[in-house]
């Protein structure tokens, strides 16, 4: 069941709620972190979150993208990196989408926050990482693979304008820890 797998982390997908209750007890005994894919999302409109419609395969998952990003991405220097929507601003360096081939942003959450940053600052330097779908949600696995992939481009700051409802997730403080080790 392992979709996909980036330095120690491996995503793994269940065929049903159970066989994934199984394996998580399982590893939570074996693994140095252990936590589910849940959802994360721009805004909160009280809907309830769920991943209903965002199965993966092991040709697109976040970490698959992850890999192939970081092999074939030119390094650059960037000041902020822009986990969101993705976004269509002038001061947009380099765009890049970690949940399939199209980085633009087609719901303007991630384009209104590159604006924000350009009205503060006009010399900014934006990397747009898309991990979050056009309709404002996405999986944690998708935020995990953008803080990656911000990680591995020795950005200096990065946004992320997002809640979850299990925010308090293993995999994404480890990430951001990882981040704030090394300055960002």
């Amino acid at each position: 069941p392992i979709l996909s797998s980036y330095n120690d982390t491996f995503l793994l997908q269940y065929q049903d709620q159970e066989s994934a209750k199984k394996a998580y007890r399982y590893y939570l005994e074996r693994a140095d972190a252990v936590d589910v894919d849940t959802v994360i999302r721009i805004c909160d409109d009280g809907e309830k979150a769920d991943l209903e419609g965002m199965r993966m395969t092991e040709e697109d998952n976040p970490l698959a993208e992850l890999d192939e990003a970081v092999s074939e991405s030119p390094f650059g220097k960037y000041d902020i990196a822009l986990i969101d929507t993705g976004a269509n601003e002038e001061h947009v360096k380099e765009t890049v989408s970690l949940i399939g081939d199209d980085p633009a942003d087609y719901n303007g959450h991630g384009t209104r926050m590159a604006r924000f940053m350009a009205e503060e600052n006009e010399q900014v330097s934006i990397l747009s990482i898309k991990a979050i779908g056009d309709d404002g949600r996405g999986a944690v696995s998708s935020v995990y693979a953008a803080i990656e992939f911000a990680i591995s481009r020795n950005i200096g700051i990065i946004s992320l304008s997002a809640s979850a409802e299990a925010a308090d997730n293993l995999i994404l403080k480890e990430a951001v820890k990882r981040a704030t080790d090394q300055g960002i």
